[in-house]
């Protein structure tokens, strides 16, 4: 296990976790932690996807993407490692888009995207906005219903990554 090969080869290596869970559970390990505020670069990043298209090259994000800093994290790694439970990879047995929506704007959005397939999750995210799923008909609408979803007012993130992991 990684936590005890950096306490057996004494590692000077320190981990930035997604979330406070994983955080407590690095430092119960042992393992030195840093929050977020506290670095400006990091070195490599490892991440998971909720569904990936291998033919494509499409991560999508979003069930945790939004609630916890990961695009933050993304953007000051230097290299990325997306790890992706095989069950995963059936891309188009259930395609969705998460999107981050502003609370101001729910009565736009609805209006607007009434014949979408969408529904307004629990879970805000980490800055207090909402996620919204929508579960697409097929695979080939995502990346058009996207890009539509990109220019719409209100809408902070559309979880559709097409780039950014190896």
């Amino acid at each position: 296990l990684l936590h005890e090969h950096v306490s057996k080869e004494n590692l000077d290596i320190e981990f930035i976790a997604a979330d406070k869970v994983l955080q407590k559970r690095a430092k119960d390990l042992g393992l030195k932690t840093l929050e977020l505020n506290e670095c400006n670069k990091i070195d490599l990043l490892f991440d998971g996807a909720d569904y990936v298209n291998l033919k494509t090259g499409t991560v999508l994000k979003g069930n945790g993407g939004f609630v916890h800093p990961e695009k933050q994290l993304l953007e000051l790694s230097e290299y990325a490692i997306n790890l992706v439970d095989y069950r995963k990879l059936d891309f188009e047995s259930l395609p969705k888009l998460f999107l981050e929506l502003e609370p101001d704007f729910i009565y736009e959005f609805s209006n607007e995207f009434e014949y979408l397939n969408f529904y307004i999750r629990d879970q805000k995210s980490q800055s207090e906005n909402l996620i919204v799923e929508i579960i697409v008909d097929k695979f080939e609408d995502i990346a058009p219903i996207s890009e539509m979803l990109k220019t719409t007012e209100g809408i902070l993130v559309v979880g559709l990554f097409e780039s950014g992991y190896d």
